[in-house]
């Protein structure tokens, strides 16, 4: 494939912040400017989920797949049901997401996504002139977004990780209530500080279910991954199940400060870059949001 190399921008990254921007220039048509999105996978996957309670500022409402009018929150013996009915929990898995950006992005001309590439330079030459380097070679432009995620972002005040491993399942009997969400089944082990099952019932037989943690610093997939086995074994009591995929994520939870730049055309964005919700971690209307204005 010929790839031009100069752009009007280069946005690094194509996760949820990325293709969220490129999927509001696409809309554009020909006032699109000309753009190039950079990012490292080589496919998009059905990898993760976005929740969020609805109002009536919610965007993306053609992409929900689920809705519940009630959420729940457990300690033990102890449960508290909440109707949420007015402002119902939603959610959207990633391959809705996906699939329309990036058709939407497909059918503008002016806009290229590269997969399977990453930038290992990104340099200003002079004023409003930048360099993108990568194995595919050099690519040039005048603004930069840059929404790849921050390995060690700068928070302002204290601060946690919130570290989360899920799996969709599906298990032989209805063992599910499609109507409410366990929002915290919180542990009583002390383990870490802070410590929940979380549990979005697709079906009476099918749930996505994931053990979260809040801890001073992210915690490794493998050590999720048999918190939650041993989770599961519990809330199912061996009952017969099917994985049918997982997702493994690491949020900050408190108030990141936005990067600074004094250089001209460089913007940092996404998840580390202040787009989480700092009590909650969510971040994916805040992100649409952020694309709608930018």
């Amino acid at each position: 494939m010929l790839i031009d190399r100069a752009f009007d921008v280069v946005i690094l990254g194509g996760g949820c912040a990325g293709l969220s921007l490129a999927q509001r220039l696409a809309q554009s048509g020909q006032d699109c400017p000309r753009c190039l999105v950079i990012e490292a996978r080589t496919q998009y996957l059905n990898d993760r989920t976005w929740c969020f309670f609805s109002d009536a500022s919610t965007q993306a409402q053609q992409l929900v797949q689920y809705t519940w009018p009630s959420v729940a929150l457990s300690r033990g013996s102890e449960r508290v049901k909440v109707s949420c009915s007015t402002t119902p929990y939603q959610m959207i898995e990633a391959q809705a997401f996906y699939a329309e950006a990036l058709e939407q992005i497909r059918r503008n001309s002016r806009i290229t996504l590269l997969l399977g590439c990453e930038a290992t330079a990104v340099e200003q030459h002079e004023s409003m002139h930048w360099n993108i380097t990568t194995k595919q070679g050099v690519f040039q432009t005048s603004r930069v977004i840059d929404t790849r995620p921050v390995a060690q972002p700068t928070f302002i005040g204290p601060h946690l990780w919130q570290s989360f491993f899920g799996q969709v399942l599906r298990v032989d009997q209805d063992q599910f209530d499609p109507s409410c969400v366990e929002l915290m089944q919180f542990d009583q082990d002390a383990e870490y500080g802070v410590s929940f099952t979380y549990l979005l019932p697709l079906d009476a037989r099918c749930a996505l279910i994931e053990t979260t943690v809040f801890y001073k610093q992210p915690v490794n997939e493998a050590t999720l991954r048999a918190r939650l086995a041993r989770k599961i074994r519990t809330l199912l009591d061996d009952q017969g199940f099917t994985v049918l995929r997982h997702e493994y994520g690491v949020l900050p939870m408190g108030v990141v400060q936005k990067p600074k730049t004094s250089r001209s055309g460089l913007v940092q964005a996404g998840l580390t870059a202040g787009a989480a919700r700092p009590s909650s971690g969510y971040a994916f209307q805040r992100i649409q949001r952020w694309s709608e204005v930018f």
